[in-house]
């Protein structure tokens, strides 16, 4: 008669050859074909103890090395060779592998093999505090790169899938959103997913973890700052460039520290040195997406500190105290606008031939001047204030006390000089 085994995990009937204690494996399934040819009594009549012992199937290699099996009792050299991915996910013996003895005729048509009992995940199972903007999952080193298997299960294909490339192989892997789904991390954003490391053939050490992707916070990628836009005004800024566009439901926190110049320490600004609610960011076409603080800062140096979060979350100044400074920037005082004058009086009582000389600096050469006679203002061709470059002459003046005045328009607010 003969009967089909079946042999998994549950019925380990064979075992691994180990020759150190390195990582070794055992059979995960085996199908073998066998006949009892001789009958209870053969045992009674005096047949050897032991005598329907057959020769075990032992695998050979360990660790990244397993590259066959053999029949107990051949030399290490004397072993089927089969390639590893064969191994794990399946290989079928044609013909038969025959290990009979005796009374039994047993031929092993399939197996396909696992890491042995000393593998494990070793990430702890995150249960309810499972909330990450970064996973790391972590199983026993030094088994074959096959074994290292990652899937998760897509929500939105509804089916499991195998982890990128770079992933695979290795026993330590650490990813983000972006890193499983590219361009569309956003829609994973704030959903339930599952993790598994799974053979070829099906098994897997312990069922799949579940992780819910936060917003991880975009690379600081530098700040840049504006000058106050007059020399005396407190109305400096600075652009915070960040390494990603902000997701649909995804807002921005900002908070400033402003350096104290006696101590040199840095103290949050107690008022206008937060923005918690930044929705949207400027794209600035090369990878970079700009935050621009509002122009409300004096000139000094100021640190940054930023998060992100879900636009329904409440975030409070005490979430930034652990977070660290991303940033340092300096925002100095615009060049002043300055001018010097010199004058010619007039030749005669009766001719009109004084002038005054104005020579103008600042930012720019585009400037406006303006001069009183005795008090009054003097308007030429219906203006009170006069544009010039650089330099100009006030000409056809008679004898009077004039006051000359010089501005400079930038970014639409007048700058004068003092």
């Amino acid at each position: 008669m003969r009967t089909k085994y079946y042999y998994t995990t549950l019925l380990l009937m064979l075992f691994i050859q180990q020759f150190s204690f390195s990582q070794g494996y055992v059979f995960n399934s085996l199908i073998e074909d066998v006949s009892l040819s001789c009958g209870q009594g053969d045992i009674a009549d005096g047949l050897p103890p032991g005598a329907f012992d057959t020769p075990e199937l032992l695998i050979v290699g360990t660790g990244t090395n397993v590259r066959g099996v053999r029949l107990e009792g051949n030399n290490t050299g004397n072993y089927i060779a089969i390639s590893p991915q064969e191994l794990f996910c399946g290989y079928t013996f044609n013909p038969t592998l025959d290990r009979s003895n005796y009374c039994e005729d047993r031929y092993i048509e399939y197996i396909n093999i696992r890491p042995d009992d000393n593998f494990k995940i070793i990430t702890p199972n995150p249960g309810m505090g499972n909330r990450r903007t970064e996973i790391t999952l972590e199983a026993s080193p030094g088994y074959h790169p096959l074994v290292y298997n990652w899937q998760y299960f897509d929500i939105k294909d509804n089916r499991w899938k195998q982890f990128p490339s770079r992933f695979l192989g290795q026993s330590s892997i650490t990813f983000d959103a972006e890193d499983l789904f590219g361009a569309n991390a956003e829609d994973y954003i704030d959903e339930s997913i599952q993790y598994k490391l799974e053979l070829c053939n099906g098994w897997s050490p312990a069922g799949p973890y579940i992780y819910v992707f936060e917003f991880p916070s975009p690379e600081f990628k530098g700040a840049t700052p504006s000058s106050t836009v007059c020399s005396y005004t407190e109305d400096g800024s600075f652009e915070l460039k960040l390494g990603r566009n902000l997701f649909a439901n995804e807002k921005l926190a900002v908070t400033i520290y402003e350096q104290d110049i006696t101590t040199g320490n840095f103290t949050i600004i107690p008022t206008g040195g937060q923005n918690f609610s930044v929705t949207s960011l400027r794209n600035n076409g090369d990878g970079t997406f700009s935050y621009v603080w509002p122009r409300n800062l004096p000139a000094k140096t100021y640190r940054i500190k930023y998060q992100t979060a879900r636009r329904t979350d409440n975030i409070t100044q005490s979430s930034f105290n652990s977070l660290v400074f991303a940033g340092e920037v300096t925002i100095q005082n615009s060049p002043s606008v300055g001018f010097t004058v010199s004058k010619s009086d007039k030749n005669c009582f009766s001719t009109n031939d004084g002038y005054i000389d104005v020579q103008a600096t600042g930012l720019g050469n585009m400037f406006f001047y303006q001069y009183r006679k005795d008090g009054q203002v003097q308007v030429v061709a219906g203006q009170s204030w006069i544009p010039f470059t650089s330099s100009t002459r006030i000409s056809g003046l008679n004898e009077a006390t004039y006051r000359v005045q010089v501005r400079q328009v930038r970014e639409g607010k007048d700058c004068y000089a003092r």
